[in-house]
């Protein structure tokens, strides 16, 4: 068994994975928590655990109830409904046997040396303050693609591998130092917090969160279904927000099964690390991928033409509503379906950008399939 559930995270991500054999012990992971309806839907679950799974609450220490939990950046839609669950007493310490996430001393260990900076701050404030375990499979080093040498890999209990693609060394030191110039920009307000202390983030915590933005663009009064070509070959430039180029990306593998789960990654950091995961393994190119979540929830910035060449994949997951950013852009799934015949396409939300491409004309013209609100099956 090995399923992946995007939960309903608004504009973000919050994804619920669970894999073990069908007469095993069921094992999961979580990938970021989205924003508030995520958070409680992760809550409400793990409070309705079957008791075969949790025997008692009362234990101490209480047990692991997923065997990693990674928090790819910084970015609101992806950490703040992680804050909230970090301040949830029900949300202990040991309810995951790690937790994957770069703080600010991680991004400048990587170069030797937002946006969303400061719940990067109050994030990594909670994971001392409540003592939760940090980047344990790195030796509490920074989680990243290393400058020399092999992609670093671990295997988690249970058997499922995963690979880290993203992100590598320049990309998380351009992050430090947006971390540090964003909290710098406050000197002299009363919530500014010095860069890497995590004891003044947390008094700040308890009287504020601020919630900022980033916005990609609109394409609503371009859109026509007769324009999938035209969407298709429109010139790819990338994506360059110090966030999303610092996110956490993984290969996940479990029974023969591979998936990319990609955060908010840089398509140039995807491409060179599964050219060297390919060379690592023996595989050619393109490379078998039985699942895709879609980087930055299918922006155009973060979906380029040379990745899509890399990989022979049939599902593709999109983790948005489609507010505030309007995502997925037309140009990244035109430039899906142009390219893998047959593409499965799958949405976590019934929206305006998802529904147009319920649309019978390019549905047989195109021979793609639509999946909204589904658990992505792969393996039974």
């Amino acid at each position: 068994m090995f399923t992946i559930e995007m939960l309903h995270a608004n504009e973000g991500d919050a994804l619920w994975i669970e894999y073990g054999p069908k007469d095993g012990p069921v094992r999961r992971i979580l990938v970021d928590a989205g924003r508030q309806t995520a958070a409680e839907e992760i809550l409400r679950r793990v409070k309705t655990l079957s008791p075969d799974e949790i025997e008692s609450q009362d234990e101490s220490p209480p047990p692991s109830l997923f065997e990693l939990f990674i928090m790819t950046h910084v970015d609101d839609d992806h950490i703040y409904g992680g804050l909230e669950l970090l301040l949830k007493k029900e949300f202990y310490p040991t309810i995951t046997k790690d937790l994957w996430f770069n703080g600010l001393a991680d991004l400048e260990e990587a170069h030797g040396d937002t946006l969303g900076a400061k719940n990067g701050a109050f994030f990594e404030a909670l994971i001392i303050e409540r003592n939760f375990p940090w980047n344990a499979a790195f030796d509490r080093k920074a989680v990243r693609v290393p400058a020399n040498g092999p992609l670093k890999s671990t295997t988690l209990e249970g058997g499922l591998k995963l690979t880290v693609l993203s992100p590598d060394a320049k990309r998380m030191k351009e992050m430090a130092q947006a971390w540090r110039n964003v909290l710098d920009a406050e000197k002299g307000d009363d919530d500014y917090i010095e860069p890497g202390d995590w004891r003044r983030a947390l008094e700040v915590l308890r009287e504020t969160k601020k919630v900022p933005s980033d916005l990609l663009g609109d394409w609503h009064d371009k859109w026509a279904p007769d324009k999938v070509q035209e969407f298709a070959a429109e010139k790819y430039v990338e994506d360059t927000t110090a966030p999303n180029g610092s996110s956490i990306a993984v290969m996940a593998e479990y029974d023969g099964m591979r998936v990319l789960l990609t955060g908010d990654a840089f398509p140039t950091v995807l491409e060179t690390s599964l050219e060297k995961y390919a060379d690592e393994h023996g595989l050619q190119l393109p490379l078998e991928i039985h699942a895709f979540k879609l980087s930055h929830h299918g922006s155009q910035k973060n979906l380029s033409p040379k990745l899509l060449r890399l990989i022979d994949c049939k599902k593709f997951l999109i983790s948005t509503n489609g507010s505030r950013h309007h995502h997925p852009h037309p140009a990244a799934v035109s430039r899906i379906i142009t390219t893998h015949p047959g593409a499965e396409l799958y949405f976590n939300y019934r929206s305006d950008e998802s529904l147009v491409w319920d649309d019978d004309a390019i549905l047989e013209r195109d021979q793609y399939s639509l999946h909204y609100d589904e658990i992505v099956v792969l393996a039974g």
